[in-house]
């Protein structure tokens, strides 16, 4: 009797799981639909999101063993820092501060494309600008630019109101804003160019500054060695690759700098400790030549 139930339950079980199935698979034009809806929109995202690149860079640090010894164990340079305090100048304000300066990071171009977020350009801008420096500027207002022609560019600036044609080179002058237009490379303009918009703005040093210093990741690779490992992950790989190659520049150059200095304050030190023991021996010298004369 037990197996008889058991039988029934099992075939009622198997009939609805059954009917379940048919009836999913009587709606199957409605996954087809998704699956396709979701494949477009992969591909539609793909194509027009803005992509992100990681870069990285190395710096060695010399050992104390590379160190010279001079004047009896005088040390020429400063013993290695450790580890922590690398780190703490690679990420310094002050070294990134002078690094976006000498790159001249504070203008930075976009293009606005259809459909897609407007993305920074760098280099690849087919135009200069010249900030005139009695102007203060304005830091984060986008001016708009398409060129008209290879001779002329038309500006917009929506937080003035303002809609201008200038020429290249022509100076626009309103209120804290001073700048001219240029084209970044000799020769005409490819047709491309004439319908892409584009737009700079002028960016506050503190705020390139925090940008990188927010990014920059340092670690030690391997782990106890005297290797660190720079990275960088944005949107503009030329640009953060400029950064690196600039930033590690700099901190070489200054460590250098800073070797030169320690040398030459103990060459300076030498020299005044032979000017003293050269001025102790003329004197003696002269108290020797005194005492023959009074003994002859």
């Amino acid at each position: 009797m037990e197996d008889n139930y058991i039988e029934k339950e099992n075939s009622s079980q198997g009939i609805e799981l059954k009917k379940y199935i048919f009836k999913a698979v009587s709606y199957w034009y409605l996954f087809v639909l998704s699956l396709l809806i979701s494949v477009f929109a992969a591909k539609w995202i793909n194509k027009h999101a803005i992509p992100t690149y990681g870069l990285h860079a190395t710096v060695l640090l010399m050992g104390d063993s590379n160190e010279d010894e001079v004047a009896g164990g005088l040390t020429l340079f400063s013993k290695r820092k450790n580890i922590d305090t690398q780190k703490g100048i690679l990420k310094s304000y002050s070294l990134t501060e002078e690094t976006v300066n000498e790159l001249d990071f504070g203008t930075a171009y976009y293009i606005d494309q259809r459909f897609k977020k407007p993305y920074e350009i760098y280099k690849r801008s087919p135009f200069i600008v010249h900030f005139d420096s009695a102007f203060s500027q304005y830091n984060g207002i986008p001016v708009y630019v398409n060129i008209l022609n290879n001779d002329e560019v038309e500006i917009s600036i929506e937080h003035f109101d303002i809609e201008q044609k200038l020429a290249f080179g022509e100076q626009f002058v309103h209120g804290n804003f001073g700048f001219t237009i240029t084209p970044r490379n000799d020769g005409p303009f490819n047709k491309q160019i004439f319908e892409n918009s584009y737009f700079f703005q002028k960016l506050s040093i503190n705020h390139v500054v925090q940008s990188y210093l927010g990014r920059l990741e340092i670690d030690v690779s391997p782990e106890k060695s005297s290797i660190l490992w720079l990275w960088l992950v944005g949107t503009v790989p030329q640009k953060d690759a400029d950064y690196l190659n600039k930033l590690i520049e700099i901190y070489i150059r200054n460590g250098l700098e800073e070797k030169n200095k320690k040398a030459a304050g103990i060459i300076e030190f030498i020299d005044k400790q032979l000017e003293g023991v050269s001025d102790s021996l003329r004197k003696t010298e002269n108290i020797l030549q005194l005492f023959k004369q009074q003994n002859r």
